[in-house]
C-alpha cells in the first residue's frame, strides 16, 4: 500500500507516529523508529514483512525502512 503522510509526530516512549491521508495510524516498533526521516506531503510505502509484521518504507528515505504496527 501505497499513501502520502499527513502528519508525524513522536510519541514520549520515543517511537514515530505516522498519520497517513487515508485516516490510517502507524507506530514505530523500536525506538530508534524516531531517527526515520518523514515529513507531512511525503510518500510512504507499507507492506507485509515476516512473522506478520509490516515495513515502512519512504520515498525520501532511499533504501530504508523501519518496522510499524497499525494502530488505527
Amino acid at each position: 500500500m501505497t499513501a502520502e503522510v499527513a502528519a508525524v509526530s513522536v510519541l514520549p516512549q520515543g517511537v514515530l507516529l505516522v498519520r497517513l491521508a487515508n485516516r490510517q495510524e502507524w507506530e514505530g516498533v523500536d525506538a530508534d523508529s524516531a531517527d526515520f526521516l518523514l515529513r507531512a506531503g511525503d510518500s510512504v510505502t507499507v507492506h507485509p514483512a515476516a512473522l506478520g509484521s509490516f515495513l515502512m518504507t519512504g520515498s525520501e528515505s532511499g533504501h530504508r525502512s523501519i518496522r510499524v504496527k497499525r494502530v488505527r
